[in-house]
């Protein structure tokens, strides 16, 4: 009697707790092997269409189109399942869900900065590999769009890896084929400026100039009557005309 006596004033001091009570009523570990059969259904479905069906298309220009498709489509699969998990979560408990999605937001904070701009990137098609790219001084040949970075083979056979969120905030440059460029010839008054130093820092100004492609053959001289010649190069005739400005602005200056 005496011991029954102490386990009632132990259990009305210390709560018991039944874990399958728990389980019920709160987190639904039901729900969350659900969710993952499902996620991984859905990634194997789609590894195995880019990896083992689509390259049996009949051209190469068919499947990349085929690839591309895929792509987006995935990406808004996995978007619409993540909402879906996010809704059954919050559903079956509120704050911890929410502490979980604080948590992840801010020990993640670099990958979530570079994987969404990477994300809409890529489902937009606007670069492609091989293309010939120019960002924050580096030229070169696209290598890869990466998770979280995009890949750059300079010139100098040199790999640049450029995080998402700086091409996003940068000028990032597709630049043509040489065959393809545009050129003009650009005639500027220097004024009183050495004209040995404007010679000397026209290179670096087509470099720095985003619109602009480098080339050899640029010729910068000084004429009579203090008049730059310069040729420039761009990809279009729009992109020559800002070329022309931003010169103009670094002459005056």
């Amino acid at each position: 009697m005496k011991l029954d006596s102490l386990n009632n004033s132990l259990n009305n001091i210390v709560p018991t707790y039944d874990v399958d009570q728990w389980v019920d009523t709160g987190l639904g570990v039901n729900m969350v092997i659900i969710l993952i059969t499902v996620a991984g259904a859905l990634f194997g479905f789609f590894y195995l269409l880019k990896k083992y069906m689509l390259p049996l298309l009949d051209s190469s220009k068919a499947i990349k189109k085929a690839k591309l498709l895929a792509f987006r489509i995935e990406v808004v699969v996995w978007l619409l399942f993540a909402l879906i998990a996010i809704t059954q979560f919050f559903t079956a408990s509120i704050w911890i869900t929410a502490g979980l999605l604080v948590v992840i937001g801010l020990v993640g904070l670099n990958f979530w900065r570079d994987f969404f701009p990477g994300l809409l990137l890529r489902v937009s098609s606007k670069f492609k590999i091989n293309d010939l790219v120019r960002i924050q001084g580096h030229s070169g040949t696209l290598e890869k769009l990466g998770i979280t970075s995009i890949h750059i083979k300079t010139d100098e056979e040199e790999l640049i890896y450029i995080p998402y969120r700086k091409v996003t905030t940068d000028v990032f440059v597709k630049r043509q084929a040489k065959g393809k460029l545009m050129s003009s010839k650009i005639i500027l008054q220097i004024g009183a400026k050495d004209p040995n130093m404007v010679v000397d820092s026209v290179a670096d100004w087509i470099h720095q100039c985003p619109w602009a492609i480098p080339q050899s053959t640029n010729n910068a001289a000084i004429h009579p009557g203090g008049l730059l010649h310069i040729t420039v190069y761009a990809i279009d005739s729009i992109s020559l005309g800002k070329v022309e400005r931003f010169i103009q602005e670094k002459v005056r200056e």
